[in-house]
């Protein structure tokens, strides 16, 4: 609701540097300036909130737009197009759920566009289209069909499956079509429904689901350590810092990791996966010398998501202790910003 209000006001312009501070649990502000990383863990949580919410339907990486009348009255198809715009303009993440058939109505038009009886969300429609397609036409899809115009003789097995694809046609963009326009428009921001024109192919790779898992190398490759004279004492330590990393981030690769990957990654910058941009603020690996202001050493990491910099414990000196205060602290800050 905060960020549909924020990109409503008349003086909101999208094209503007993003200033974003989170509340705590009795509406208190977080004092940090806004450099990047509240602004990367905005948009993550934005568009994971629109990945689940009513404005969308189908599969987890394979969604449609659906039709909510309040939802249209509070124009949130544009307003949701619009912050996923302004995500990939502004260095946040990409949706990467789109299905193929609306990235290509998008892209083409819906009427040149083919939907499939499988790719009908609603299962009992689904079902009864099938039955269409073998000449039979449910008495409770009657209604259906001719709200669609999709009536025909059912005397041939062709005319019955053109009716039941037509039927499917019309569910997916027909009764959506004002949702979808508004959707469309909203992309138009910054300029990015023109740039998906002159690139489709780019495009279709960060709207739609692709195989963009993160792997312990991409973190490796990503995290560049910051690191003493060799030879030094502080060097030698880090050395072993490194190799406790890098023992880490395989094993948070299983599935059954205590800590993913992707929680690193969301712990250290602020975002779930590697933005279509590069990373503005190159990620640093960088070590905990300093003692805190009790005069210990932390035992636990940190991180600054503004300067995509993250911060290891030097305490550890066996995996399991430093695995144990890595889960511990990456998991507890899991919730930042959700409130």
């Amino acid at each position: 609701m905060g960020a549909r209000l924020a990109l409503s006001r008349k003086s909101f312009q999208p094209h503007w540097r993003i200033d974003v501070k989170f509340m705590d649990d009795v509406g208190k502000a977080e004092g940090a300036v806004d450099s990047g990383g509240p602004k990367r863990e905005f948009f993550t949580l934005v568009l994971d909130y629109l990945h689940g919410s009513e404005l969308f339907v189908g599969p987890e990486n394979s969604k449609f737009i659906s039709y909510c009348s309040s939802a249209m009255e509070r124009d949130d198809y544009f307003y949701a197009a619009m912050t996923i715009a302004m995500s990939l303009v502004h260095g946040g993440p990409a949706p990467r759920f789109f299905s193929r058939t609306l990235f290509h109505a998008l892209t083409e038009s819906p009427e040149m566009t083919t939907v499939t009886i499988d790719e009908v969300p609603d299962l009992k429609l689904r079902e009864d289209l099938q039955k269409v397609c073998s000449g039979e036409v449910p008495e409770n899809l009657e209604d259906t069909i001719d709200l669609a115009g999709s009536r025909r003789n059912l005397a041939t097995p062709e005319n019955a499956q053109k009716m039941a694809l037509d039927t499917a046609h019309w569910y997916i963009f027909g009764r959506t079509r004002s949702a979808f326009e508004r959707f469309k428009d909203g992309l138009k921001t910054l300029g990015v429904y023109s740039a998906m024109m002159e690139n489709k192919e780019f495009f279709l790779k960060i709207m739609c689901h692709h195989d963009n898992r993160i792997t312990a190398k991409n973190i490796k490759n990503a995290f560049r350590p910051v690191l003493h004279t060799p030879g030094s004492n502080k060097r030698s330590t880090e050395n072993l810092i490194l190799c406790l990393w890098e023992n880490f981030i395989l094993e948070a690769e299983d599935e059954d990791s205590d800590v993913s990957l992707e929680m690193i990654l969301f712990f250290s910058t602020g975002l779930k996966s590697f933005p279509p941009l590069d990373l503005r603020s190159s990620p640093t690996l960088c070590f905990l010398h300093d003692p805190e202001e009790c005069g210990e050493f932390s035992k636990y990491p940190k991180a600054n998501t503004c300067t995509n910099r993250l911060y290891l414990p030097i305490v550890h000196t066996t995996y399991q202790e430093f695995k144990s205060h890595m889960v511990f602290g990456i998991g507890a800050s899991e919730g930042f910003g959700l409130s």
